[in-house]
């Protein structure tokens, strides 16, 4: 069962009576590999629990755990042949068995086509006017309820919908389409595993968090070995070899892209899932390349931490590489092996027979309950050595001297004021820049020289179950080693070696890029407002626990990056950066393994302050009043500002949020509440002026139609139908029909004159086009917010997060929920145009589609106009947060807001004034024409060629509201032109730079207004109106003259039609008594033969 795998050592002892041996027996208990047995397809597939792959290990294929697919790892296709999972040989089509079936189905078709041809003729005359009659009687009756096109459906506009569509969503594919590739491997049967990789991330993780499509959980039990799933970068120069199919696994990345952008946007993520007592094989992992390879195991992260023991039993590990950052606990191996030139090693609880580790630059911490028998060798001889008891032999001596930059500058040094004497605090601070050891105010550097291999007995406690080996050797790092039996046995602890006798510091290189960073140019912070400061060394609490911080302001640093990041599209999330400094010597002991301690984080902002504020062989420097450091607990964003008390000089920690600051949160909360009223407001708003657009256009669009009646009815028998009448309501029938036909879509194409009208290619091309614009545009800002909010876990809350699925997984409730109501509107939309294109009549689909549509419409345009409001209030805000990098953005903002409001305004005026000349002259035609026709449909006639002459001059509503959007459209192409040069050519940090970029967006958009209002006389500009207005009504006089011809044609055909009527009429009453008297006759006739008949037979 699960619970009794695991690794068990028996230890057999015989004796002769003499002499008694003692021999260790690995007994290593597993999981049930039923799968592993079966080497050929047949006998797999054979088994009620496996199932064959044929396309691993190059082509022979594997037997693997699943019957019907894989449960727990891939299965690629047979490279050659195609074959997928369970197929065993390759599956070729019967060619007998399809030619029989071909051959029946041939002559049944035949068969029915002959008997059934005669059927038809002897019955329904000829077949095709038959199946025409089937195919008209399935139309009309589909009509009837509503689910077949009626005759004026728009095909075209929909195959043009359709490419569209498809266009849009090959797009969509392409630019969404995974850049990695995911593949999982079930590692039974395995001696051993070596991995070979380039810039990776390795983690070992308990099986429930895994996160991929699967589930490691079988109804028998748990997973019964270990799972790995990789996710690769997916390039042509990026591979993965996978030798899985023997016991010794071989896993190699490569990665030969070029060295100048090889590791841009890569990624190369292995998570090895381990079920609980399962023991590792043998293990080697090897790094190539620039890039760190990062090694975690057993419990160190928040998603690791019921992992318990990482054993490998009797096997081994092995690391090797360039740069390897391992972090590792409750690690248990015969052997451990760490072999690299930079990087780190914390290993807490080691359980090691034999442990090597060779490294330059890596800094080493370990931890274990054994007791040690170390050897070492560090040419400073420096380590940190924490036991029970212990016993250190040492080959180093010290030796005083001069530093060399001393003796360079001692001169210079003593001719400054109160160093006469070769003593003063001057001397020594350059000493102390330049000396790994003690320095004296004489300037003299003691350090202590060690060479050899150092020796070191430490016992972890006086119960300590056996003592184990370890050699560490290392070129510049302090080494840590701690051997601890239990609780409260550290008794000693002890720093040996040259700089023994210093507290922790910074590393001399590191201090001169923190002086390069916070000081250049002589200045006394750096330009950034955010600065990352990632301390590195034993002891130091790594980025996933929690980093230094580096900001220019309280408010920068208490303010909710993440917030500022989706409310203002990143304008207002200070500008970061990040220092590396190295923690040497370190903390001593280092405390790896446990939780962060305030005395920890305070000895670092000591070294930090102490070491920024004075730079080597430069004069103090303070940190600008107003800034602070502060530390930022990545994992639960919880914050701490350190300083200094200006009464006692200790310092100070005090936990800050922006809860502390009432003001900061009333502001945050009106700039988000007030965007979201506004948005909301603005959204019932433009609700109930469309319902009410709708509902009067409807009615008109009826009272049209009635008038049409009106005028055949006036013709006919002089009677206009009662449309003078104000309580007329129109026909519930052609009522619901219209509700059918006139939608959002519809009123879209009224607009640009193509409802119900013969128009050109080009112009439906050109409706379908807004059609879909129509359904893209509320969309589009919450995508954006979607990405926004997405970039942001990744580049703010999981930035430093090794459990960076979790921490995703916990906060994307916002990012699914945005889009799925995406995706519901657009599916919701696409499915309304359709019915709207082909025309659907009126039924209870419909209508629910309908609604739903305007539900939906109503919910994301509300969103959109939120999100887009609170973007451009928190931009125009901004400008008092950073005005350098914000004010360009807020002067487009404003600049496009009023080039908006200032030309509608213009051309809104012109068209009303245009209309009042045109109504006039209108009102004078229609004086002469009083009596012609019924009052009702001379409105109607009349209303409808002044829409048509102000739509062909340029002058309706629609004509309006495009001009308007394409002046927007022109201005936000200039301002997207000038955003990439400031961005390319000027410093966004600059105020100066600022206000010239601010200045130069304001006068784009005052040219563009200024372009926009034109001519600025305004007798010039009345006097083109004027003309404009007699043009119009010249052409509506024009159109309403003809218009009266062809009523007044019509009036004399329907007279003369009438009075044929009347002549046929007469004619058929003649026709009809002539037919009564050509019946009698005959009927007489009938009557006498039959009486001569009946006179006969008597």
């Amino acid at each position: 069962s699960p619970e009794e795998t695991g690794y068990y050592p028996v230890v057999a002892v015989s004796s002769d009576g003499i002499d008694t041996n003692e021999v260790l027996i690995d007994i290593i208990v597993t999981g049930a590999q039923e799968c592993d047995l079966f080497s050929d397809c047949d006998t797999c597939v054979a088994a009620e629990r496996c199932g064959w792959c044929p396309g691993r290990c190059g082509g022979a294929g594997k037997c693997m755990e699943g019957p019907s697919s894989p449960s727990f790892e891939t299965c690629p296709a047979h490279f050659a042949d195609g074959r997928q999972y369970n197929q065993c040989n390759v599956v070729f089509a019967n060619s007998l068995y399809i030619s029989l079936g071909s051959a029946a189905a041939i002559v049944a078709f035949l068969f029915f086509w002959f008997f059934g041809f005669k059927y038809i003729r002897r019955r329904h005359g000829k077949a095709r006017t038959f199946l025409q009659g089937k195919v008209f009687s399935a139309v009309r009756a589909g009509r009837k309820i509503h689910i077949v096109p009626p005759e004026d459906a728009h095909y075209f506009e929909l195959i043009v919908f359709g490419v569209l569509v498809a266009v849009g969503v090959t797009i969509y594919s392409l630019l969404t389409r995974s850049t990695y590739q995911s593949e999982e491997f079930y590692l039974t049967n395995t001696s051993n595993i070596t991995f070979n990789l380039d810039g990776c991330s390795l983690r070992f993780l308990p099986p429930e968090e895994y996160r991929g499509p699967r589930s490691l959980v079988r109804k028998e039990g748990q997973l019964g070995s270990v799972m790995m799933a990789i996710d690769l970068m997916k390039h042509p120069l990026v591979e993965l070899k996978a030798d899985d199919c023997g016991r010794g696994k071989i896993f190699t990345v490569i990665n030969d892209r070029l060295d100048s952008f090889k590791y841009l946007n890569y990624k190369c993520d292995i998570l090895l899932f381990v079920p609980k007592g399962t023991v590792l094989p043998d293990m080697i992992v090897n790094s190539v390349g620039t890039q760190p390879l990062t090694f975690r195991g057993g419990p160190v992260d928040l998603d690791s931490a019921e992992m318990g023991v990482l054993s490998f039993g009797p096997s081994k590990l092995l690391l090797t590489g360039t740069r390897i950052d391992a972090t590792l606990d409750m690690l248990q191996c015969r052997e451990f092996n760490f072999t690299a030139d930079s990087g780190s090693l914390a290993v807490s609880n080691l359980d090691a027979t034999n442990t090597v580790i060779n490294t330059k630059t890596a800094i080493i911490d370990i931890s274990t309950e054994n007791s040690v028998s170390l050897d070492y060798v560090q040419p400073s001889g420096l380590a940190c050595l924490t036991s029970f008891e212990q016993t250190i032999r040492t080959s180093c001596v010290q030796n005083t001297e001069f530093p060399p930059r001393v003796l360079e500058n001692l001169t210079a040094i003593q001719s400054q004021p109160g160093c006469e004497d070769g003593t003063c605090e001057l001397i020594e601070s350059v000493c102390r820049a330049n000396c790994s050891g003690s320095c004296f105010s004489n300037g003299t550097c003691i350090t202590t020289i060690c060479s050899g291999i150092q020796n070191a007995d430490l016992v972890a406690s006086t119960n300590a179950l056996r003592t184990v080996p370890m050699f560490v050797k290392t070129d510049e790092s302090e080494i840590h080693v701690r051997a601890s039996g239990g609780i409260n046995s550290e008794k000693t602890n002890q720093r040996v070696g040259r700089g023994a006798e210093r507290t922790i510091d910074i590393s001399q290189s590191d201090k001169i890029s923190l002086d390069e960073t916070f000081h250049a140019g002589g200045r006394a912070a750096p330009s950034e407002k955010w600065v990352w400061i990632r301390f590195t060394g034993a002891g130091v609490p790594g980025p996933s626990q929690g980093m230094f911080v580096f900001a220019n302001s309280i408010t920068t640093f208490v303010m909710p990056r993440a917030l500022l990041d989706v409310v203002s599209l990143s304008l207002l999330t200070a500008d970061t950066t990040t220092i590396s400094l190295s923690v040497l010597p370190s903390f001593c002991p280092s405390g790896s393994g446990s939780a962060v301690t305030t005395a920890t984080l305070e000895d670092l902002f000591r070294a930090f302050i102490s070491n920024v504020e004075n730079p080597p062989l430069k004069p103090e420097v303070r940190l600008p009043a107003g800034s602070i450091v502060g530390f930022l607990n990545t994992s639960t964003l919880a914050r701490q500002v350190f300083r200094f008390s200006p009464d006692t000089g200790e310092i100070e920690v005090i936990d800050v949020s922006v809860s502390n600051f009432p003001t900061l949160v009333l502001l945050i909360a009106l700039a988000i509440v007030i965007p979201v009223l506004v948005g909301l407001l603005t959204s019932i708003i433009c609700l109930f002026r469309f319902k009410s657009r709708l509902e009067d256009y409807r009615y008109n669009r009826l009272k049209e139609a009635a008038a049409s009646e009106s005028l055949l009815d006036s013709a006919l028998d002089g009677d206009d139908a009662g449309l003078d009448d104000e309580d007329w309501e129109p026909d519930p029938k052609e009522e619901n029909k219209l509700r059918a036909r006139v939608s959002l879509f519809y009123l879209l194409e009224d607009a640009q004159g193509a409802a119900d009208k013969a128009v050109t290619r080009s112009k439906q091309i050109k409706v379908v086009f807004n059609h879909v614009v129509l359904i893209l545009t509320p969309a589009v800002p919450l995508l954006l917010f979607s990405n926004q909010y997405e970039s942001t876990l990744d580049l703010v809350d999981c930035e430093f997060r090794t459990d960076n699925q979790r921490c995703r997984a916990g906060r994307s409730l916002p990012v699914v929920f945005v889009e799925s109501l995406v995706v519901t509107w657009v599916v919701v939309g696409v499915l309304e145009l359709i019915m709207h294109f082909l025309r659907l009549g009126p039924g209870k689909i419909r209508f629910a589609v309908r609604k739903l549509f305007y539900v939906i419409y109503f919910v994301v345009g509300a969103m959109a106009t939120m999100y887009v409001t609170t973007v451009s209030l928190w931009t125009i805000l901004g400008v008092m947060v950073n005005p350098a990098k914000v004010m360009p953005y807020a002067t487009a903002i404003i600049g496009l807001i009023t080039h908006a409001a200032s030309l509608y305004a213009k051309l809104k005026k012109i068209q009303v004034k245009i209309q009042k000349e045109v109504t006039k002259r209108v009102v004078l035609y229609k004086s002469k024409m009083k009596g012609t026709l019924p009052d009702p449909v001379l409105d109607i006639i009349m209303g409808k060629n002044i829409s048509a002459a102000l739509e062909e001059a340029g002058f309706s509503m629609s004509k309006v509201m495009l001009a308007v959007a394409g002046a927007v459209f022109m201005l936000l192409l200039i301002f997207a032109f000038l955003f990439v040069g400031f961005n390319a050519f000027t410093d966004p940090t600059d105020l100066g730079s600022g206000a010239i970029n601010s200045g130069m967006t304001g006068g784009a958009a005052v040219g563009a207004n200024q372009s926009a209002a034109g001519d600025s006389n305004d007798d010039a500009a009345k006097e083109e109106m004027e003309e404009q207005s007699a043009s119009i009504g010249e052409k509506i006089e024009r159109i309403l003259n003809g218009v009266m011809k062809q009523i007044q044609n019509g009036m004399k055909m329907l007279n003369k039609m009438k009075k044929q009527l009347g002549a046929f009429a007469e004619a058929g009453e003649a026709l009809a008594d002539a037919g009564k008297d050509v019946y009698k006759a005959k009927s007489y006739s009938a009557k006498q033969k039959f009486k001569m008949k009946k006179d006969i037979m008597r």
